[in-house]
């Protein structure tokens, strides 16, 4: 009897320290808190197993789980668990391709895999109901087509339109 006591006080004791997933629903983007709910679960996502065995192919996976989350939520103004594939498609095709700069085009190519990982995480560790559609598109989508999102000038936004041709000696 007092073990099962023991339990259920040191299991109310845990439960404070599990990370809530919806926590952004009551928070705005540019917030500090919105960054504290970013990094803690980026350290959570590189603490899993699912971000171990990414780290190992990419020790930078967790950038480009910090923009799912970051552009997620700042410019379509949608949290994880509120997600969908179209709004997954719209980042990838579009935000990405007009905000995110790349030092060499091949950097894309661990972008897609490192989005897979973490919406695995997302799913196994939250059960989110929407990971399983967003996982479904991520897996449709070709490496090579989203390298091409990734590095087709014509789907720059202006400010990297700038620094690109502006980095490369362009005028």
């Amino acid at each position: 009897m007092a073990f099962r006591v023991f339990a259920l006080f040191y299991s109310l004791i845990c439960i404070e320290d599990v990370f809530d997933i919806r926590r952004l629903d009551d928070i705005e983007p540019g917030e500090e808190e919105f960054y504290e709910y970013q990094n803690e679960l980026l350290n959570l996502f590189a603490e899993s197993p699912e971000g171990k065995t990414r780290a190992e192919a990419d020790d930078g996976m967790a950038f480009w789980a910090g923009r799912v989350i970051d552009y997620g939520y700042g410019y379509i103004g949608v949290p994880l668990h509120e997600m969908d594939a179209n709004d997954m498609e719209e980042l990838l095709t579009e935000i990405f391709p007009r905000k995110i700069s790349l030092s060499t085009p091949e950097d894309a190519d661990d972008g897609l895999p490192a989005i897979i990982a973490f919406w695995e995480y997302l799913k196994r560790e939250y059960q989110l109901s929407n990971a399983e559609n967003i996982l479904r598109y991520l897996r449709a989508v070709k490496p090579a087509d989203f390298k091409n999102w990734m590095n087709d000038s014509s789907r720059f936004g202006m400010a990297k339109s700038f620094f690109i041709n502006g980095s490369v000696g362009r005028s």
